[in-house]
This record gives C-alpha cells, sequence and structure tokens, in this order.
C-alpha cells in the first residue's frame, strides 16, 4: 500500500505537470480565435464533469494512461504495484484531474487564480505521513518493454473492424487520427502520454484547414508547417478550418483506444 505521501506528491506533480505545460504552450506566444477559446472552455467543463462521474462511479480504468504517466512521474513502476496500489493512483489521478479540468477551464475563461478544492492538492508534503519507504524508480527495461503508439493502434483497428464495431470508413478515419497524433505529439507508449499531449493535439487541430490531408502542397508537412504555410496564404485561397465536429470525432477515435490501452 502506498503512503499518503506519495499518493500526494503523485497528484501534486500530475497537476503541476500539465498545467505547467498549458503555460509553456501561452508563452509561445500563441492566441485563440474567440470560438475556440470558447471550445476549450466547454472541452474541460465536460473533462471535469465526466471524471466526477467516472470517480463516483468507480469506473477508473477510464483513461489508465494518465494514471500511469502520474506514476512513472512519482519514480513509481507501474508494473511492479500491486492491484490496491494501482487503484491507489487511479483513483488519486481522478481526484487531481477534476482539480485540473476546473483549473484549465478557468484560465480559458480568463481567470488565473482557480485554487484546487481536493485535499491531496492543498496539502503540502510536510502535512502527509512521512515515507516510509523509498519509492520504487521506474526500471528501464520496463519503458523498453512498452510498445509504441505506432505499433498498438492497427491491431485495435483491426479488431474494431473484426467485431463489427467500426465500419471501414470509421477505421480509416481513426487511423487518419491516430497518425496525426503521433506527428503533433511524437510516438510513444501510450502509457506515457498525458492530458497536455491532449492539449496540445487539440490546439493543432483548430488550426488545421480543412485540406489538410488531401492537398498536394502539404503531403511531406509536419502539422506545424501546415499550419505555417496555410496562415500565410492570401484570404481567397484559405480553406476553412476543421470544424468542432471533426475534432470531436478525433477525441473519440483516441479517447475508443485510450479506455482499452
Amino acid at each position: 500500500m502506498l503512503t499518503d505521501d506519495e499518493i500526494t506528491r503523485l497528484a501534486q506533480q500530475f497537476y503541476n505537470h500539465i498545467l505547467a505545460r498549458e503555460h509553456a504552450g501561452r508563452a509561445s506566444g500563441a492566441y485563440l480565435e474567440e470560438d475556440a477559446r470558447a471550445a476549450r472552455a466547454k472541452f474541460w467543463s465536460d473533462v471535469a464533469e465526466q471524471t466526477r462521474k467516472t470517480l463516483g462511479g468507480n469506473t477508473l480504468d477510464t483513461g489508465l494512461w494518465a494514471s500511469q504517466a502520474a506514476a512513472q512521474m512519482a519514480g513509481l513502476s507501474w508494473p511492479s504495484l500491486d492491484e490496491e496500489e494501482r487503484h491507489q493512483c487511479k483513483e488519486a489521478v481522478h481526484r487531481a484531474g477534476i482539480d485540473l479540468a476546473e483549473a484549465l477551464k478557468a484560465r480559458y475563461e480568463g481567470d488565473f487564480d482557480y485554487e484546487p478544492k481536493s485535499k491531496l492538492l492543498r496539502q503540502t508534503l510536510a502535512e502527509a505521513r512521512p515515507v516510509t519507504s523509498a519509492p520504487v524508480p521506474a526500471r528501464q527495461s520496463d519503458v523498453q518493454s512498452e510498445p509504441l503508439f505506432s505499433t498498438v493502434y492497427p491491431s485495435y483497428i483491426e479488431g474494431q473492424l473484426r467485431r463489427k464495431e467500426w465500419k471501414q470508413q470509421t477505421g480509416n478515419q481513426a487511423d487518419a487520427t491516430y497518425r496525426l497524433f503521433i506527428q503533433n505529439c511524437g510516438d510513444k507508449p501510450v502509457s506515457r502520454y498525458t492530458r497536455a499531449d491532449a492539449g496540445q493535439f487539440r490546439a493543432t487541430a483548430e488550426r488545421l484547414p480543412s485540406d489538410y490531408g488531401k492537398a498536394s502542397a502539404y503531403k511531406t508537412f509536419t502539422p506545424d508547417e501546415i499550419i505555417r504555410a496555410h496562415e500565410k496564404l492570401p484570404d481567397n485561397r484559405k480553406q476553412p478550418l476543421l470544424t468542432q465536429k471533426t475534432i470531436k470525432r478525433h477525441f473519440s477515435a483516441l479517447s475508443a483506444m485510450w479506455s482499452e490501452a
């Protein structure tokens, strides 16, 4: 069983890491149109509400990758944890995740003074029970043994098609989503992705032109290069940006896979 101090450290590091990543994105100078700002505020509001339901229903394997990533940041080796310890991690990440989503929602509403409500995030480590044993560092072999996202998603799509849960068109769309995600956030084991990666992906998708996957001029470009090239075009040659419906479809494809990872 993990100590109170270990759980507190895990929750706080997870919360602070994601907020720091979001701040870094703002510091880069990127700005949001009003529709995009409102969409992000709504997105994080929905995340907070859904996370409350997940925590209340104890369906904590939803977003398992976030719990695994948080454990690794806290110096805990997920394969070495027993079931009770994994449950502690998942519960702590969900508790912190509610406040995290509320904090991000507040930021996109112009409020940077949000104070977390969870005791895990408000207490100092000195208030928690002292650590009685050193955290188990993540073994390099554990990380290396995890397959990369690019090697996992093809079999997932194949399984969805074989079970007839997806039609071929849905499978093709999901394949495009996963390839775009890797281009934007890198090819890592699923457990290494964080909510900050999801936020970065959304920020990129909201600036992509609708023809990014079809225009021959963009064939060899990265997502960032496509955005820069499109923004330099005269207004009469610019294509509409991806719709929120399309962006939601991308996230549905990602969520479907991550929920089973």
